[in-house]
């Protein structure tokens, strides 16, 4: 066998062994959010990544709220969450956490009101503090 046979032979061992949507450990409600990378972060999420909009709580669907409002200025403006009275709980993966933020914002996939739902509902979960609109 030649060794760019082999090489490819191997290749599709490691591929074929990995998980085809590996956990990040990041949940919100029963829904586990896949691990997403940069090219996830700079395309955005696929609508399969998040959860089902009749999962979210209703006080995430409204248009108004304390994390709403965070979620609105964080899409329109940026920032740091700490911007908006909020850290990453000591449990949270921070960087993990910021990515899948990142990848859930900047989808083209889903409705608005889905991933404004989703993102609030995830920085109600996973942060601490008092949202600062």
């Amino acid at each position: 066998m030649s060794k760019r046979n082999r090489l490819k032979k191997e290749a599709e061992v490691t591929a074929a062994s990995k998980p085809l949507s590996p956990s990040s450990g990041l949940t919100l409600g029963s829904h586990k959010f896949p691990a997403f990378d940069g090219l996830s972060a700079a395309f955005g999420a696929r609508l399969a990544d998040y959860p089902r909009m009749e999962a979210v709580p209703k006080q995430f669907q409204e248009h108004s709220g304390q994390y709403q409002n965070v979620v609105s200025s964080l899409f329109f403006r940026g920032g740091k969450l700490s911007d908006y009275g909020l850290d990453f709980k000591p449990s949270i993966d921070r960087a993990a956490a910021m990515t899948a933020l990142r990848a859930l914002l900047g989808s083209f996939d889903p409705k608005h009101e889905h991933k404004t739902a989703v993102v609030a509902w995830a920085l109600s979960e996973w942060c601490d503090g008092t949202p600062i609109s």
